[in-house]
C-alpha cells in the first residue's frame, strides 16, 4: 500500500523508520517488482506495509518482500512475502 505522508510520519515516530525517497532511482524498479508501495529498508531487508485483514481497523502490518542477499547489505533477494508482528494503528494519524 502507498502510505500517506501522515501515515509515513506515524511510522517514523513509532519505529524510527524512514521510507525510501520516491525520487530514489531504485523505487521505479521496486514498484515494477512489488507494486505501488511505500518502501522501507531495515535489518531484515525490504519492507512494505499491507492493510490488516480486519476491514474495520485502520491499521497496516509490515511485510518483508525481499531479504538481504549479502552481509554488506548491498543486494536484495526476493522472497515469498513474510508478514511480521509489527502492526501500526493509523487511527491516531491525522489525514494528509
Amino acid at each position: 500500500m502507498k502510505l500517506t505522508d501522515a501515515q509515513a510520519e506515524l511510522i517514523k515516530s513509532k519505529f524510527g523508520a524512514e521510507p525510501l525517497p520516491s525520487d530514489e532511482p531504485a523505487v521505479g524498479q521496486l514498484t515494477e517488482a512489488f507494486g505501488d508501495h511505500t518502501f522501507y529498508l531495515d535489518a531484515n531487508g525490504l519492507v512494505v506495509f499491507e492493510p490488516v485483514e480486519d476491514p474495520d481497523a485502520d491499521a497496516a502490518r509490515a511485510v518483508v518482500v525481499a531479504v538481504w542477499a549479502d552481509e554488506k547489505r548491498e543486494q536484495l533477494a526476493g522472497v515469498q512475502p513474510q508478514a511480521t508482528d509489527t502492526v501500526v494503528e493509523f487511527d491516531a494519524a491525522p489525514e494528509a
